[in-house]
């Protein structure tokens, strides 16, 4: 069926929903790895993302069987309008009032001209290429919201087949040295495993992000298997299927070792406590104390793994890191400038010119190039100003109030399910600790992570009907 149920009010044949949200998926882990706007690959990812999340939009207000989740379609606007109403030209009279004025009045004398509108960011083609880059979040969460619980699987399956094949590609960076060609950005780390990203703690997040969504399928065949046993009857597929996750989630974890990230290395070990909590939290877990075993059997088996491939390596970056002293340096700069722009911030993506203009003599840090804040709370404050908090904000109340419902115990749903939305919220909550101390949803492929956690929160759509099926598929709700 092309472009989601025939008998719909829209039906655009160029959109197979599922098959092409899972293509901007994979575009958006293969080609949105760079740290910064403006790539090419960030670009390819735009265009192929945009039908997707018109698509989306419209077939969700235009939905005769269920009510738009207004909410959601609010915070997104919100999120959007960040940016966007930074790029409205003000007038000369209002824009005067604004703590950018010095800027633009010295860039109008210097060239001779009257003062002339306009907007809020300081670097306006900046904030433009920021608006563009929540497209494709945008378009993958209501994309994939309106899928079923098996398409949403087979989403999955495919972020963790990308996140196995980085692996691999990870190792042969590493093998081939500091000239490998198989590193695909200019500006990146040169001696450490980095996948299709330009820096290592960036490919350390889609590490740990794979490793905890592995782990739903890893518990579901560890459970099915215990009760199995119980019956004296083991199934060859729960077999696989835990030989498969726990496989997985070893070269997940080892790579961690080769990239080289201490956040990576710390949210991984976190995120082995939190898939302990969700183990726990199954009702199929009758005996707590074999399956705490197994995992702390597994996690010996993963530190002994890891071990081989150059645990010195980490030691050394535990010893040394170049921006230990920098961070507290840029962020005291950074909250310096905050005070200036608040509330209206500088403009999404001006952090470089701004940190530059408001750097003093003695913050000059020799042979280090700051282009964010290593807290991107801190930078949000500074770029997005007041609305820009109020959006988070907004997204916290949000994910708070999923997480109770996905945690709540007798949800409606199949147990690996259950899982998948668990491990989720996990994700969502390493990744913003992780935006504590380092920028990794400042990628398209970061921020695309982001969107698939969220989306696996909310009430999946219908089965897809068969042909067989003589009557309509309704879609499981979550429990409140």
């Amino acid at each position: 069926m092309l472009g989601g149920n025939i008998n719909s009010p829209l039906s655009w044949p160029f959109v197979h929903v599922p098959i092409y949200s899972i293509l901007v998926i994979v575009a958006a882990l293969t080609l949105g790895g760079g740290t910064r706007d403006g790539f090419l690959g960030d670009a390819i990812v735009q265009l192929l993302a945009l039908p997707l999340l018109v698509y989306s939009l419209v077939k969700l207000l235009t939905s005769q069987t269920s009510s738009p989740p207004w909410f959601e379609l609010t915070l997104a606007l919100l999120i959007a309008l960040v940016p966007l109403l930074q790029l409205i030209p003000l007038s000369p009279d209002l824009w005067a009032h604004l703590a950018s004025k010095d800027i633009w009045l010295d860039t109008f004398k210097l060239f001779n001209l009257p003062p002339s509108p306009h907007p809020i960011s300081v670097t306006p083609e900046a904030t433009a290429l920021g608006a563009l880059s929540l497209i494709p979040p945008l378009a993958v969460f209501f994309g994939l919201r309106g899928l079923s619980n098996s398409q949403r699987r087979i989403v999955v399956v495919v972020v963790l087949f990308v996140a196995a094949f980085s692996v691999f590609l990870g190792l042969l960076q590493v093998a081939e040295g500091e000239k490998s060609r198989l590193r695909f950005f200019e500006i990146t780390n040169p001696t450490e495993a980095v996948g299709f990203f330009a820096n290592r703690n960036h490919f350390a997040a889609f590490l740990y992000l794979s490793f905890v969504l592995a782990s739903a399928w890893t518990i579901d065949s560890l459970l099915e298997l215990t009760q199995s046993r119980n019956h004296r009857h083991l199934e060859p597929q729960q077999i696989i299927t835990f030989a498969v996750g726990i496989t997985l989630m070893f070269l997940l974890a080892s790579t961690q070792i080769i990239a080289r990230s201490r956040a990576g290395l710390a949210l991984t070990l976190l995120g082995l406590g939190g898939i302990a909590l969700v183990t726990l939290a199954d009702p199929r877990n009758k005996s707590r104390k074999t399956i705490l075993q197994i995992i702390g059997a597994s996690a010996f088996v993963v530190l002994l793994f890891t071990a081989q491939f150059g645990f010195e390596r980490v030691v050394d970056r535990l010893h040394f890191d170049p921006l230990n002293d920098t961070r507290i340096i840029v962020a005291n700069t950074t909250i310096a400038a905050t005070k200036t722009y608040f509330p209206f911030g500088s403009g999404i993506g001006t952090f470089r010119s701004i940190y530059e203009l408001n750097e003093t003599r003695a913050d000059l840090i020799p042979n280090t190039f700051i282009n964010h804040a290593h807290d991107d709370l801190l930078q949000l404050a500074l770029e997005g100003g007041l609305l820009a908090l109020i959006a988070l904000g907004a997204f916290f109340v949000w994910f708070g109030a999923c997480a109770f419902k996905v945690w709540r115990p007798g949800l409606e749903l199949r147990p690996l399910d259950v899982l998948l939305a668990r491990c989720a919220t996990l994700g969502i909550a390493l990744l913003m600790l992780h935006s504590l101390v380092d920028y990794p949803l400042r990628t398209c492929a970061g921020m695309v992570l982001l969107a698939i956690c969220c989306a696996l929160l909310t009430t999946p759509g219908a089965e897809p009907k068969s042909q067989y099926d003589s009557q309509p598929h309704k879609p499981p709700r979550l429990r409140h």
